[in-house]
């Protein structure tokens, strides 16, 4: 590691400086010791930012939300200290080399080890959102390969659901990872999070994301209209990842349904969006936390072969229609594949379509309603021939509502060098607004100028 330099502190807060393990756009991240001899990564924000406001109390964010997500899936906050004339953060020291660079050193994953990374994450993600944060900056740079299980870390712009913060003026992220949606500027949710895992999870799998790594402006034409490059994809990832990458954020699946399509209890609960139930979210996350540990840093490593096809050519699928080599999908409660037929482990997943049921009902509604008008006029037509009888249909189901900001008010940063030894609080994401479709949709707003974020070593 890069050794101490002469300007850099030699102490924060309680926490003796040891070295450096790397630099970023925000700041420098050191290595520090405690009384106890307990090792601490520190985040140290840029003396140049620390008198901007606005980065100060981006910075303050990070904190918060960081401490309201599960200590098991993150790099908890240890101690912190927003208001000095050193803001830093100190979070628990995690070994391990991040996704990004194990993939670049040592190619892509396979195997097993693919499915408790895809696992390990997915639960991950599903422990933000339901600590009511859209990370927003979910990459293969941000997930650390701890030995117990992947860590997802960075949470520089992530922000609360309750705010007005996720409706970004212009677009923030790195392009290769980032959906439509997020690089238009347009209204952010969780699904920018699960368009993120899958673009992550097809890197970790080929060594390359499904967009390309190239130039900004190329990047960014082939996120917004053209399909992903899927190929070298494991077949048994293949439907559920084309899912993750459909244009419309209201039709991906979300986290919840991710993980547990991934640990075999998705056709069960299709079309739930969250867990509501305490004891089934700690069962569920505890299953999804226990089937991403055992020795993902260090094991099966090869690369993904065939993901060209004969001069060089890429193949592209189409979300919408991909298929593949697996079998046609089947209904979530329907019978299983004909007996030897191989069917991919994740592809119970399809993204939702609208239902035509509403007007087929309403429509035999009024064939039923004309039938008995007409019989009751003919029975009574020798009493007044004058006077036809027709139905009045009253039409009261398009009834809508305006959604509503709120203005937030910027945090106030403040000192807060406490000791971070109890599980961070969870809060429940705000009730859906009811469209006009019927489909339900999380409108938080941004009103935020934000500024692109670099990648924060933390080994």
């Amino acid at each position: 590691m890069p050794e101490l330099q002469p300007g850099d502190p030699r102490r924060l807060g309680s926490y003796e400086i040891v070295e450096r393990l790397g630099e970023g756009g925000q700041g420098v991240v050191y290595a520090g010791l405690d009384a106890s001899g307990n090792k601490a990564a520190i985040k140290l924000l840029r003396a140049d930012l620390a008198a901007d406001t606005m980065a100060r109390n981006r910075f303050v964010r990070e904190a918060q939300a960081a401490k309201q997500v599960a200590r098991f899936c993150t790099a908890q906050v240890l101690e912190a200290d927003v208001a000095g004339d050193q803001p830093y953060i100190a979070s628990e020291y995690v070994p391990g080399p991040s996704l990004f660079k194990q993939v670049t050193d040592s190619g892509p994953i396979s195997g097993a080890t693919l499915e408790r990374l895809a696992i390990g994450t997915a639960t991950a993600l599903v422990a933000i959102h339901q600590a009511g944060i859209v990370h927003r900056d979910f990459k293969p740079h941000n997930v650390i390969m701890a030995p117990d299980g992947p860590r997802v870390i960075d949470f520089g712009i992530a922000r609360a659901f309750d705010t007005d913060q996720t409706n970004a003026t212009k677009a923030i992220g790195t392009p290769s990872y980032m959906a439509p949606e997020q690089v238009a500027g347009a209204t952010l949710t969780e699904a920018v999070d699960v368009w993120a895992w899958a673009t992550t999870m097809v890197f970790a799998a080929t060594g390359r994301p499904p967009f390309g790594d190239d130039t900004v402006v190329a990047v960014i034409n082939r996120v917004m209209h053209e399909p992903p490059s899927l190929e070298g994809v494991p077949a048994d990832l293949h439907r559920l990842i084309a899912a993750c990458l459909v244009k419309e954020p209201e039709r991906r699946p979300t986290a919840q349904q991710i993980m547990m399509a991934l640990i075999g209890s998705g056709p069960g609960v299709a079309g739930q969006t969250r867990m509501d139930d305490p004891a089934q979210a700690t069962t569920m996350l505890a299953e999804g936390s226990t089937l991403a540990a055992g020795g993902i840093a260090g094991a099966g490593m090869a690369a993904a072969a065939g993901r060209s096809q004969p001069g060089g050519a890429t193949q592209r699928v189409s979300p919408a229609d991909y298929t593949g080599n697996l079998p046609p999908a089947r209904s979530p409660y329907g019978a299983g594949p004909p007996p030897g037929a191989r069917r991919g482990r994740y592809d119970d997943w399809e993204p939702p379509r609208k239902s035509k049921w509403p007007i087929v009902a309403a429509v035999a509604a009024i064939a039923v309603l004309a039938l008995v008008v007409g019989v009751y006029a003919a029975t009574r037509g020798s009493n007044d021939p004058s006077s036809p009888v027709s139905p009045s249909i009253t039409d009261s189901g398009s009834v809508s509502e305006a959604p509503t900001t709120e203005e937030e008010d910027e945090p106030t940063p403040t000192r807060t060098r406490t000791r971070e030894n109890t599980p961070p609080p969870t809060s429940e994401p705000p009730p859906s607004t009811p469209t006009g479709d019927g489909t339900p949709t999380n409108t938080p707003t941004d009103d935020d100028t934000p500024t692109t974020p670099a990648t924060t070593p933390t080994g």
